[in-house]
This record gives C-alpha cells, structure tokens and sequence, in this order.
C-alpha cells in the first residue's frame, strides 16, 4: 500500500510530517525549559556546577552525591523496572534535602515540569547530606533536658508601646517623686528618655 492512496499526494504526507517534527520540536523545547535548565539551577544550588546536569549518566551519578546516597545505585538505573524504584528514592532524598517531604516527592514524580522549577527557582535551601547526618546523630544521642518556666507575676514586665522587634521591651517606671528644690514636675529617669 503506498502512502499516496492513502493521504492522496505526497505533499499532503509532507505537510503531515513537518507537523508532528514541529509538534516534536514544541515539545522538547517545553521539557528543556520545565527539566533541564531547573535542574542546572538545582546542581547549582547543591554546589556543583550546572553543566554536571546535563552529561547523561554522570548526571545520575552526581545526582546521587547530592541525596547523599551511594553510587551503586547508578548501575541500579539500568535494571528494568527498579530503575523506577531508584528514580522515586532519588527523588524523596532531594526533596528531603530540599526540606520537603513525601507530598513533594509525589509532585516530583508525578508532576515534574512543575515542581522542579519550584526546587529551582523557589525559596528551598539545600541541606547538605552530612549536616542531615549529624543532625539525626545528635536528636538520637542528645538527651533531652526539660526546663520549668517560672510564673510570670503582673508587675514583672509591663510593655507601653507595641513591640516592633523583640530587642526592644520598655518597662513602665515609676515616677521619681519631686526632686529637693520644689519642682512639681517628675524628672524621667535615663533609661526611658530617647
């Protein structure tokens, strides 16, 4: 069967051709934009260089320095179908080092043209594997002291004016009685006078 009889000229099979090359096009140039260049911004804010994300296979391995996880888990990639279930612990682990959690490492996995640009381009901070592993060390072996507040009394702190940071409480004085040479008017003390 020739594609003639079927589309009618050749010109018609050209024209079809050059639409799905364009729509092909489109959509690489969306995956570079929402993928590729936040992931550059991703390695970036991990410290290390933003071309490391885009060399295909060394890019999983540097993927797996930043999560904190071994580099065995690279050769895992090429295993049918635990590839997917790598690919998904990666993804938790950067979340997690991002200060996400679970719900994110569903929007990564589900939606990534979406929540990569929020790693890349969002407030996150990158939490470095071994500061994590410290910070679980120390939960686990710091034991935890318990503090018993004191009863705050009414006159211990009156504020005048709202507090615009916290540096500043101004306390309410008493007024100084009249001094000796029989002024009327109290004197304000030092530490209030501005």
């Amino acid at each position: 069967m020739n594609p003639q009889d079927i589309f009618g000229s050749s010109s018609a099979v050209g024209a079809m051709l050059m639409v799905f090359l364009g729509i092909f096009v489109v959509v690489i140039l969306v995956l570079i934009v929402t993928i590729l260049i936040p992931m550059c911004l991703i390695f970036r804010k991990a410290g290390r260089s933003w071309w490391e994300a885009i060399i295909p296979f060394y890019n999983m391995y540097v993927w797996t320095i930043i999560t904190g996880q071994p580099w065995w888990f690279l050769i895992l990639m090429f295993v049918p179908f635990v590839n997917y279930i790598v690919i998904i612990y990666l993804y938790y682990h950067l979340s997690k080092r991002f200060g996400f959690d679970i719900p994110f490492t569903v929007g990564l996995v589900f939606l990534p043209f979406i929540f990569f640009p929020i790693l890349a381009w969002g407030k996150a901070v990158y939490i470095s594997p071994e500061v994590v592993d410290e910070a679980e060390e120390e939960e686990v072996t710091q034991p935890v002291a318990v503090v018993e507040q004191q009863p705050i009394t009414p006159s211990a702190v009156i504020v005048e004016e709202p507090v615009t940071s916290p540096e500043i409480i101004v306390e309410k004085q008493p007024a100084i009685p009249p001094t000796v040479t029989g002024e009327t008017e109290s004197v304000i003390p030092p530490q209030i006078a501005r």
